[in-house]
This record gives C-alpha cells, sequence and structure tokens, in this order.
C-alpha cells in the first residue's frame, strides 16, 4: 500500500489523504513548537502509535482530520492529556 497519499471511499464519498504532507507537517509542528530538533520529530512521528494502524475507511481519516495538526504534535510529543503539564 502506497502510504504518501491513501484514497478512501465509501457508498456516498471518495476521500483523498495525503499521509506523507500530513506527516511533514506533523514533524514541523513538533520541532517548532516542541522545540526540539527535526530529526526528533522525525523519530517521534515515526513512532507515533495512532500513524502506525491501517487507513483503510473514511473514518479513519475522519479519525485525523477531525483534530488540527497542533493537538496531533503535541499528543505524539507529549503523550495523552498533555494539555494538563504543558499549556
Amino acid at each position: 500500500m502506497n502510504k504518501d497519499i491513501i484514497v478512501v471511499e465509501d457508498e456516498d464519498v471518495k476521500i483523498i489523504f495525503h499521509f506523507k504532507v500530513f506527516c511533514e507537517l506533523l514533524k514541523e509542528c513538533i520541532s517548532t513548537y516542541g522545540n526540539t530538533t527535526i530529526e526528533n520529530a522525525q523519530e517521534l512521528v515515526k513512532d507515533f502509535h495512532p500513524l502506525q494502524q491501517p487507513i483503510n475507511t473514511t473514518d479513519d481519516v475522519v479519525f485525523f482530520s477531525h483534530e488540527n495538526i497542533y493537538h496531533w504534535a503535541m499528543l505524539a510529543l507529549y503523550g495523552e492529556m498533555y494539555w494538563l503539564a504543558h499549556p
């Protein structure tokens, strides 16, 4: 499966998810707002559990698009409930 661009569809809608672009934005956001190197951000993205799961349905894509990139970046950097320890 090509994970650069993922195309999923159901009976009502077809979604094109630019996974590689999403990951690049995530790395940049982690690096910028997490005050870390791009290399460290790249490792965090590579090991980020939600990105390891298959993306096969429109619901899978919506899962990533319902929150902004900053939220995903902070989850990857600080983990669940990041807003309590890193407001």
